[in-house]
């Protein structure tokens, strides 16, 4: 029975995002990253406002909803699907697809943190 639901659970994060965490800064903001991993997620498109690490308000466009609490900050290099490209032609050019992270809401109940949102 618990695999049912968790077979069914993951028809709910349908797309892959590739996660690389942030393993050095330098003091001009250069960022070095650790290995990309897949994460099962569900991505949306939608304007919403948001609060940055700084506590501006900033708007967001694209959210991703990790199936999972991986410890992901904004920090972190976010590669999206090739449909997130500007344009077709650039849809093949990684770099088109990795927007700079906003903000990141975590999600928790009586058992701990369970799920991640990453705004962009």
């Amino acid at each position: 029975m618990a695999d049912q639901l968790i077979d069914g659970l993951a028809d709910l994060f349908p797309e892959v995002v590739i996660v690389e965490t942030c393993t050095s800064e330098t003091a001009l903001g250069a960022r070095g990253y650790g290995s990309g991993v897949n994460r099962a997620c569900r991505i949306t498109q939608r304007v919403t406002r948001v609060n940055d690490m700084s506590g501006q308000e900033r708007v967001s466009r694209v959210q991703v909803l990790l199936a999972g609490d991986f410890g992901c900050t904004v920090k972190d290099r976010y590669t999206l699907p090739a449909r997130f490209a500007p344009s077709t032609a650039e849809a093949a050019d990684v770099t088109k697809r990795q927007p700079m992270a906003v903000s990141i809401a975590y999600a928790s109940d009586e058992n701990g943190p369970h799920h991640q949102r990453v705004y962009f």
